[in-house]
C-alpha cells in the first residue's frame, strides 16, 4: 500500500500531500530443496511400488484375452515384421492411427480369431528415395505379446 504523508511532515507546510510509492515487500520465502538421499528414497518407493503393482495385476486369461480387441499389438506386430522386409528400415516412417483414406482401420480382427493388418510405410528404395509402400499381413495373436505371422506381402 502506497505511504501517503503530508509535506508539512517533512518540514514543508504547503498544503500538499507526498505520495511515497515504493512499497516495503518481504522477500519471498525460499523453499527448501529435497536432498539427494531424499531424492533417491522417493525414486525407490516409487520403483517398488509400481514392481508390487506390476506383481499384484489379475492375470488374464486365454479366453479373456480371445475375446479383447487387441488390434494395437496386431499393428505393432505387422509393423515389427514388415520393418525386416524393407530394404532400408531406419528410415521407416510409419502413418498414425488415423491416417489410412477413407476412414478405413489399419488392423481387422477376423472371424477365427486371426487379425489381417492393411496399412502403409513410408521407407527409403534402393537408390534413397522415399516411398510409400502397402502391405497386408494376416497374423495370430498369443497371449504371450507375441505373434506368428501367417502371410505377408508389399504391394508395390
Amino acid at each position: 500500500m502506497p505511504d501517503f504523508s503530508f509535506l508539512h511532515d517533512h518540514g514543508q507546510d504547503d498544503g500538499t500531500i507526498r505520495i511515497n510509492t515504493a512499497q516495503s515487500r518481504p522477500p519471498p520465502a525460499k523453499k527448501p530443496k529435497p536432498s539427494k538421499a531424499a531424492g533417491c528414497l522417493m525414486a525407490l518407493l516409487l520403483v517398488g511400488g509400481c514392481t508390487y503393482w506390476l506383481q499384484n495385476l489379475p492375470k488374464e486369461t486365454p479366453e479373456q484375452f480371445e475375446q479383447a480387441d487387441n488390434r494395437s499389438l496386431a499393428l505393432v506386430c505387422a509393423q515389427s515384421h514388415i520393418k525386416d522386409m524393407l530394404k532400408a528400415p531406419r528410415s521407416a516412417k510409419w502413418p498414425g492411427m488415423f491416417d489410412v483414406p477413407d476412414g478405413r482401420q489399419h488392423a481387422t480382427k477376423m472371424a477365427d480369431g486371426t487379425y489381417v493388418v492393411r496399412s502403409f510405410v513410408d521407407s527409403q528404395n534402393s537408390f534413397g528415395a522415399m516411398i510409400r509402400t502397402w502391405y497386408v499381413v494376416r497374423l495370430q495373436l498369443h497371449q504371450s505379446g507375441n505373434a506368428t505371422v501367417i502371410e505377408a506381402e508389399l504391394l508395390e
